[in-house]
């Protein structure tokens, strides 16, 4: 009996050890999805979609938050997840593996640092500008 109490014990906590590592393995924190992305990324290349050029490009882009403006409500994959200020323009990214949309001669205060007029713009331009 004290040999199968020992075992369950052992068992038991085998498994919320496990479950600790899997816990931090698969990301598991008080911080929402979107803010631990954000702490993440700071100054990185970025392959973006430039309409003007009508061409995929790679760029340097620098993330702060003086620069970027970040929607932590993403309804969907396809909501805006950032809008971010480059010197010529602003990258419009969404919330999932698509290339981020580089536009020029527009800033996020020019559109309000609003989420529904960056969805609005980006639309405009994916559906005026897009062949792939």
């Amino acid at each position: 009996m004290a040999r199968q109490r020992a075992l369950n014990e052992e068992i038991l906590g085998n498994a919320n050890l496990w479950a600790g590592q899997r816990s931090l393995i698969v990301g598991h924190s008080a911080k929402p999805f979107f803010r631990q992305i954000k702490e993440r990324i700071k100054n990185m290349q970025q392959i973006v979609y430039n309409p003007q050029k009508g061409r995929l490009e790679t760029i340097n882009v620098n993330f702060t938050d003086e620069n970027t403006t970040w929607f932590d409500d993403c309804e969907d994959s396809h909501g805006i997840f950032s809008i971010t200020d480059l010197q010529v323009g602003i990258l419009i990214k969404e919330a999932d593996y698509t290339c981020p949309l580089y536009l020029y001669d527009i800033s996020r205060s020019e559109i309000g640092h609003d989420h529904g007029r960056a969805r609005a713009l980006h639309r405009q331009y994916i559906d005026k500008y897009s062949r792939w």
